[in-house]
């Protein structure tokens, strides 16, 4: 097994269905072998733990997304932590957090949450071994609906629909004064990049289509 591999492997593991498939035995197994192999370069030994702990917290992540007893909410927030830092995986799992029927009744059957805004479990993690299991789902339910956000920029910059970007730029600006959102936003995606460039270097935004007043640039601007 070479270091492509290993990486292909790693974001298909984002998907649960795949993820369950490489949990049997025999393959963390081939795992182990391949990190021990002495011609293992340190990216491929890299690529191994990664690959054995995203199997491992996905079973973790269910259990707290079901809000199981032994539910371990601190290393679900760290796999979702590294389910954000690239495209590929980032965009696996928003696909099958939304479509999947058995993801989607855990996340919309969610607990009442009375709080007024998500905890943020992002930059203080420790938090969440107090935490119970419907503030938790409105940390996970914050991270979907940013995470959503993220994926219409990436195709509207795409494209480019400049006014449709310039809209959704707005409502990201606007998450980073509310706590608990301001947490998220920096962390799911390198698509936010240009965003806080913008917003936060006075860097001018991309320009607008002619005739087109966007919702929010001129907060972006200042």
């Amino acid at each position: 097994m070479d270091e492509d591999a290993l990486f292909t492997l790693l974001d298909a593991s984002t998907n649960p269905n795949i993820s369950r498939l490489l949990r049997a035995p025999w393959f963390l197994n081939v795992l182990q072998a391949v990190h021990a192999q002495p011609t293992a370069t340190s990216e491929m030994k890299k690529a191994c733990r990664r690959l054995s702990e995203r199997i491992g917290s996905w079973a973790v992540f269910e259990k707290a997304l079901a809000g199981a007893p032994d539910a371990d909410y601190t290393r679900a927030v760290t796999f979702l932590k590294d389910v954000g830092k690239e495209e590929k995986s980032f965009g696996i799992w928003l696909s099958c957090i939304t479509t999947h029927d058995d993801l989607v009744a855990k996340v919309r059957d969610t607990p009442t949450w009375e709080g007024v805004y998500p905890l943020d479990l992002m930059t203080d993690p420790d938090t969440s071994g107090d935490i119970t299991h419907s503030e938790f789902m409105a940390f996970v339910r914050a991270y979907v609906g940013v995470a959503s956000v993220l994926a219409v920029y990436a195709w509207s910059d795409s494209l480019p629909k400049l006014h449709c970007r310039e809209r959704t730029l707005g409502v990201l600006r606007l998450w980073q004064e509310i706590p608990g959102y301001r947490a998220v936003s920096p962390i799911i995606s390198p698509a936010l990049d240009n965003a806080y460039r913008c917003k936060l270097d006075n860097l001018s935004p991309p320009p607008t289509a002619p005739n087109d007043v966007p919702l929010g640039m001129h907060d972006i601007r200042e």
